[in-house]
């Protein structure tokens, strides 16, 4: 797996803890840039995750194509067309757009 820089993992922290209302330890201290600066993609799915916990509709395609795109990203990154700083960039823009899809 694709290891993020550190400033881009806070940046998905705070994503993730806005969300949850949750401080660093929180979601069993997975809320944390440590978690995602080695495995980014726990973001989305904790993000995700969020929105089936509270049984708010989602489409299911989009956000399954999302994730299958951005897995595929940090687990080849070496076979990727785009600099790897700017598809995280693009990953975390997806997400704030999902939030702002969908709400808190």
């Amino acid at each position: 797996m694709f290891n993020i820089n550190h400033n881009d993992a806070i940046e998905l922290e705070y994503i993730v803890r806005n969300l949850y209302d949750c401080d660093r330890a929180g979601i069993a201290g997975l809320a944390d840039a440590d978690v995602f600066q080695r495995n980014p993609l726990y973001a989305g799915i904790l993000i995700i995750s969020y929105y089936y916990a509270k049984r708010i509709p989602v489409n299911d395609s989009q956000l399954n194509e999302m994730l299958f795109k951005y897995n595929t990203a940090f687990t080849y990154p070496d076979q990727q067309e785009e600099p790897m700083d700017k598809i995280v960039q693009s990953y975390i823009e997806d997400l704030k757009d999902v939030i702002h899809k969908y709400g808190k």
